[in-house]
């Protein structure tokens, strides 16, 4: 049951990912408003129709049991709605309502859960605990995100048509053109995340792939946590970077690095005391055989939170195209990671991996960003020469 549940999620979310075009990072940093909220919803609802084809395609080449193709198809509608939520999540961020898809993802996230459990422990069918997390983003959509959109639209003095899709072909060009690579990035990086559960699932088996992907995704707690902070300090470290404060935007990375890194180093000290214990309590008692699992994949959370931080300040730096380099050598070095310490070292070698490189993606992300700011900085001294 979770090797499909692992399964449909690895199928679904490189995909959308890459037709979400992270959008979201480029409405937030769109300081100069070249674009309206109707482009990015036009953009959003096509790419997203897109990837519920290319799932069905994908379902269609790559034969997998009913129950998979039933989960990976409703897990699909969940991220459907998911990505129409972002895209007002990024109207309420640029407005500085930080607030209010707070408490939208709060309430999403605390919904999912219980409505997962409650289905899953009623029906035990994970069809049923599936359409419990699509009907959760419905309602979420409907009852919350829409009604919250136009009233902080009324706020900000937009006219309600402003907020409906605008198909416009000079607009989304452009768009387009800018956000491309940037969804090619993220759905590298949702690969470069998965692709130790294709080699496992290949050369383990389904039932160890559960074991991993379990395991693993208690790292997932400091996970939101970063992700939550650096999508909060995104619009002021663009508006840094923007007016040329260069001090400013420095000590703020800085800080966030430090923090990812104390999360990090917190979860590996946790996670070697106690991983036994937590892995028994939360899933089976058979889980706690891979505590030194979960203590290597807290190591390579670690480094994949300070990656976090650095691929945040690329987006705010503006280095959007250098991205895709970058994820793309990070995917080629996890890959071939994993072909060599899977088959040695199992599931703890596809930790390694993970390791290896989300190091290089870090690495790579640090040397684009400090080269942007010392361009910057450049620029300013000639302008004042």
């Amino acid at each position: 049951m979770v090797g499909e549940l692992a399964l449909a999620l690895a199928i679904t979310s490189p995909i959308f990912l890459f037709t979400g075009l992270q959008l979201n990072t480029v409405q937030i940093t769109d300081t100069f408003d070249r674009f309206t909220f109707g482009d990015y919803l036009a953009i959003r609802i096509t790419s997203t129709a897109l990837a519920l084809v290319f799932i069905v395609m994908t379902l269609m080449l790559w034969s997998q049991s009913r129950t998979t193709t039933i989960v990976t198809m409703l897990i699909a509608g969940a991220k459907a709605l998911d990505s129409v939520s972002d895209v007002i999540y990024g109207f309420f961020r640029k407005h500085e309502r930080m607030d209010l898809t707070a408490t939208s993802m709060i309430f999403k996230s605390i919904a999912s859960v219980v409505v997962f459990a409650a289905a899953l422990f009623l029906s035990s069918r994970l069809t049923w605990a599936a359409c419990g997390l699509a009907l959760t983003g419905c309602v979420t959509l409907a009852a919350y995100d829409f009604p919250r959109l136009r009233r902080l639209s009324r706020l900000a003095g937009l006219q309600a048509v402003r907020l409906a899709p605008h198909w416009s072909a000079e607009a989304s060009g452009r768009l387009i053109k800018i956000t491309f690579p940037m969804g090619l990035s993220a759905m590298l990086a949702s690969l470069n995340t998965n692709i130790p559960r294709y080699f496992i699932e290949h050369l383990l088996g389904e039932k160890s792939l559960g074991f991993f992907a379990g395991t693993t995704y208690i790292t997932m707690a400091g996970t939101f946590v970063v992700s939550a902070v650096a999508q909060a300090v995104l619009p002021r470290l663009a508006s840094y970077y923007t007016a040329g404060d260069l001090h400013a935007l420095k000590a703020v990375l800085l800080r966030l690095s430090a923090m990812s890194f104390g999360i990090g180093v917190a979860g590996i000290a946790f996670s070697a005391v106690a991983g036994r214990q937590v892995l028994s309590i939360v899933y089976r008692p058979e889980y706690g055989a891979y505590s030194t699992l979960l203590t290597f994949a807290s190591c390579a959370a670690t480094v994949a939170y300070v990656a976090s931080i650095m691929n945040c300040a690329l987006n705010a730096v503006h280095r959007y195209s250098q991205q895709l380099p970058l994820i793309a050598a990070t995917v080629c070095a996890t890959a071939f990671a994993c072909f060599l310490l899977i088959p040695a070292y199992s599931m703890n070698g596809a930790a390694l991996a993970l390791t290896a490189g989300y190091g290089l993606q870090a690495a790579g992300s640090a040397i684009i960003v400090g080269r942007a700011l010392r361009s910057l900085k450049r620029d300013r001294i000639l302008a004042h020469a």
